[in-house]
């Protein structure tokens, strides 16, 4: 890889399918909290009136999007109501 005078980040995703070596681990890392991002999603759900609500279950067993997946439907049925999980 060539020099840079730039900052440079790494958004590559997932980063748990990265290998070492890799010229991606030379650089910083962003990632996101995909708990977070799920419980965020039934957050908004709720926020706006809705009250059927349906997962629609990971087809390529993606760690992040399972790991979504499961925080939604957790905080989901948390505020006590059913989370219907639609497997693909």
């Amino acid at each position: 890889m060539r020099q840079t005078r730039r900052a440079v980040v790494s958004m590559a995703h997932p980063v748990e399918n990265l290998r070492q070596p890799s010229h991606l681990f030379l650089f910083s890392c962003v990632l996101e909290d995909s708990s977070v991002v799920g419980k965020a999603g039934a957050r908004y759900i709720f926020e706006n009136g809705y009250n059927h609500i349906a997962n629609i279950d990971e087809a390529l067993g993606r760690r992040w999007s399972v790991m979504r997946g499961e925080a939604f439907r957790m905080q989901v049925e948390a505020a006590g109501y059913p989370c219907t999980v639609f497997a693909v």
